[in-house]
């Protein structure tokens, strides 16, 4: 009885496992044809608009920023340690 509750329970966690491991391959090939017709169309963004980017090291650190201020744009570059160097 025993063996037969662990043999169902391996079965629904194996099936579990396929059904997301499906799940995960259809978003994934979606989102790959998707964004090929988008590119194949031309429907790709030209412009990008924001009031800031901000680009951060694997560490999470901001490393650069280009922003729009009250008195016109600005860069900011940031070494290892945070420091201000431009």
């Amino acid at each position: 009885m025993l063996a037969s509750a662990n043999n169902r329970n391996r079965l629904m966690l194996a099936l579990l496992v396929l059904a997301i491991g499906g799940l995960i391959l259809r978003w994934t090939l979606t989102e790959t044809i998707a964004t090929a017709e988008a590119k194949e169309k031309g429907n790709v963004a030209s412009v990008i608009r924001a009031n800031e980017f901000a680009i951060v090291d694997a560490g999470g650190n901001l490393r650069a920023s280009l922003s729009m201020g009250k008195h016109g744009p600005g860069l900011v570059l940031n070494d290892e340690n945070g420091t201000t160097r431009l």
